[in-house]
């Protein structure tokens, strides 16, 4: 792809995320993400066949990144719970930064265009770390690893929700996540293991690993839009 296309590509999937994530798919007005990314009918064609294409595509960007993040957390000597603890941090980190991965579970959450929204890969991920965190003997006896991962997802879905609505801000759900792992943590895991723990960011600098789509046909960090 020339690099004219693949800039335009890049600004078509940066103002439908950014429209994707503040106002959802449905309620997103195709020509206002064309005159937000400058660009006409036409060219929008070449790329995408309509706004459910270019949704899907943001979808799908933003699905490959949480495997990927996983992956890295997991290379951290610092046992499954609090692996778990750091990859939800992180990746709220990203949904602040990020409007890719903030427009694609707005629309898995909240509605996607039909076919377009498969299941979430965070239950499958949580589920890894909390049997990590079974075979080091952290985890409370009886507990099913598969039923925490559902209960966890649901209600980081509820945290996610409130901050989506503007309840204190969209930077208020790093530190809404911190109060919802104190409160599950100890339900979780053998106090010795909870006491622990910690339930802050690694870092107080909210920085984004590089981009595991940098090989995404068209995607243009310049053309990232840097807050939403």
């Amino acid at each position: 792809m020339q690099d004219r296309a693949r800039r335009t590509r890049g600004a078509l999937i940066a103002a439908g995320s950014r429209a994707f994530a503040e106002q959802g798919f449905e309620r997103s007005s195709l020509s206002a993400i064309l005159h937000d990314a400058g660009v006409t009918k036409g060219a929008f064609r070449f790329h995408f066949a309509s706004k459910a294409h270019l949704a899907a595509t943001i979808l799908g960007m933003e699905r490959s990144v949480w495997p990927e993040l996983a992956r890295r957390t997991r290379e951290r000597p610092a046992g499954g719970a609090q692996n778990l603890i750091d990859f939800s941090l992180e990746a709220a980190c990203r949904l602040l930064q990020d409007p890719v991965t903030w427009a694609g579970l707005r629309m898995r959450v909240l509605g996607a265009p039909a076919g377009a929204a498969d299941r979430s890969p965070w239950t499958g991920i949580v589920r890894g770390f909390l049997d990590q965190a079974g075979r080091e003997g952290a985890l409370r006896p009886g507990l099913d690893p598969g039923e925490v991962a559902e209960s966890w997802f649901e209600a980081f879905i509820g945290v996610y929700m409130v901050a989506a609505g503007g309840c204190g801000g969209h930077r208020d759900l790093t530190r809404r996540l911190s109060t919802m792992w104190r409160i599950f943590m100890p339900a979780i895991v053998e106090p010795g293991a909870a006491a622990r723990l910690r339930y802050v960011p690694r870092s107080t600098d909210c920085v984004l690993p590089p981009d595991v789509w940098d090989g995404w046909d068209g995607w243009d960090r310049s053309a990232r839009i840097p807050e939403l």
